[in-house]
């Protein structure tokens, strides 16, 4: 039976793993701000996955990050930092006033409502500037410099929406910073996604034997299709049976 033979390649590109180690050390630090030095922490995350060697190597690596995201966090942001779909750049101090929330942060209505627009309604309500900014400096306390961490963002209908980081952009917002530091993910016309798709999502779906979930999430990544050859515990008539499905 032909099979795929590693991960696509794109799980390995630099910027990509530097999304998810900063994503890693950000969510830890929050998790535990008197654990860690950030910059220690920083320091052992690079050292650790400075590159993606092997496919064990990949799979824990994005494993780990999709398992504090989604599985902690309830943010579905491996798969469009993994995905073919989105080329990745870092840009150092993009534009405050072009960016858009991606959801409504500390106690304010700000879904879809740009940068300058939240910041305008702030400056006509000072009680609300006040406690808003008495927010961020809880939040974002200088001793770890988590809020100088570059917020994430996705390049959607010539829109800049805030994917992760909408904190950081409130705090540019009501402290007048004009640019941020940011990496943009633009939408590209690559035929398949094959974002990560987690291991233990996969061996759920085999468990239930949930074929056309299966069948769903094949077509879309050759990542799912690898795990479930090389990793997923399944009996093997199942496993051939679904591979079959897809022409292996």
């Amino acid at each position: 039976m032909p099979q795929i033979t590693s991960h696509t390649s794109q799980l390995k590109e630099p910027i990509r793993i530097d999304i998810g180690k900063m994503l890693l050390a950000h969510e830890m630090i929050k998790i535990f701000p008197k654990l860690f030095d950030y910059d220690e922490l920083k320091t052992q995350i690079n050292g650790q996955w400075s590159i993606l060697n092997g496919e064990v190597a990949v799979r824990d690596f994005w494993n780990l990050i999709d398992s504090i995201m989604m599985g902690c966090k309830l943010k579905n942001i491996t798969r469009d930092i993994t995905s073919q779909h989105y080329s990745w750049n870092l840009v150092q101090a993009q534009a405050v006033g072009e960016l858009k929330f991606s959801t409504d942060i500390n106690g304010l209505t700000s879904n879809t409502k740009t940068a300058p627009e939240v910041g305008a309604f702030l400056r006509a309500n000072p009680t609300e500037l006040k406690r808003v900014t008495d927010g961020t400096n809880k939040a974002f306390p200088e001793n770890n410099a988590r809020h100088l961490d570059p917020i994430i963002i996705l390049s959607q209908d010539s829109s800049l929406f805030v994917h992760d980081g909408n904190g950081r952009l409130l705090k540019a917002v009501v402290e007048g910073i004009e640019t941020i530091n940011a990496y943009i993910g633009t939408q590209n016309q690559a035929p398949k996604s094959n974002h990560w798709v987690p291991t233990s999502y996969l061996m759920k779906l085999a468990d239930a034997r949930s074929k056309d979930l299966l069948l769903a999430t094949f077509q879309e990544s050759d990542n799912a299709i690898f795990e479930f050859q090389d990793r997923v515990i399944v009996e093997d008539q199942f496993k051939q049976e679904m591979l079959g499905e897809i022409g292996l």
